[in-house]
């Protein structure tokens, strides 16, 4: 592997170039140097690149048995699929979206450029509101039906929130992707295309929606349901010891 080029080597295939990004190394900087090159350029270890480009492909599955795992484990597994995000999904989407050459013919790809800055931006809101309020909401549930805090100390967020509202309002981020996948005409290349950087571009789109839409599904199916569980569990508890005051 060592003596093909960059390019090369994200034409066989193109998961391969988040793992470059990761080692600084860049496909629209030096596409035609070898990685052997490169790593002697840049000084970076080559066996641990090499090692981490024959894992590249392998897809991040998601484990089996969670919607049986205890809801903090449910969590925990959700806030891992966001740290993942926020830093190594969206910085390599930014800069692979900043700096693809568009072709002037184009109009929509340039406001890509534009728009998806802000996409990454909103997105990264959502997250820190999601862990902020709802997993935090849930994880109290969890300690309160443990018997590990008192409800009235949580009074207020019993009252404030509902799990049920929080996924009517989740619902509405579901297609998160929607105007991302307007603008690209639902990730269709124009034109059959030659430019390999587009062809890699709208790859990684379609792979990013398709790991939204697996998050989103499991806080719809497997988070939501359980935490709908809880709270009616707990909330019923609590009436029952008011009941017998």
């Amino acid at each position: 592997m060592e003596s093909k080029s960059i390019l090369q080597i994200v034409k066989e295939d193109f998961d391969k170039n988040i793992t470059l990004h990761q080692f600084g190394i860049s496909i629209f900087e030096s596409p035609d140097c070898s990685l052997g090159e490169i790593c002697l350029h840049k000084n970076i270890n080559q066996s641990a690149l090499i090692a981490q480009l024959n894992h590249a492909s392998i897809p991040f599955k998601t484990p089996n048995k969670l919607g049986s795992s205890p809801i903090e484990y449910i969590i925990s597994y959700l806030q891992h699929s966001h740290h993942h995000f926020i830093k190594k999904r969206f910085p390599y989407l930014l800069d692979l979206i900043a700096n693809f050459p568009v072709l002037e013919q184009i109009e929509e790809l340039h406001d890509l450029k534009f728009v998806f800055p802000v996409f990454i931006q909103d997105l990264i809101t959502h997250i820190y509101e999601e862990e902020d309020t709802l997993f935090s909401y849930i994880l109290n549930l969890q300690k309160i039906n443990n018997g590990n805090i008192h409800a009235g100390r949580l009074y207020h967020q019993l009252e404030r929130y509902s799990i049920q509202q929080f996924a009517v309002e989740h619902e509405v981020h579901d297609d998160e992707m929607k105007g991302i996948k307007i603008l690209t005409n639902n990730f269709t290349l124009p034109h059959p295309s030659s430019d390999i950087y587009l062809e890699i571009v709208f790859h990684e789109l379609q792979k990013f929606e398709k790991e939204l839409k697996e998050h989103a599904n499991i806080e719809n199916y497997i988070l939501f349901p359980r935490a709908l569980s809880l709270e009616k569990e707990v909330k019923c508890t609590i009436q029952n010891k008011v009941n017998l005051n």
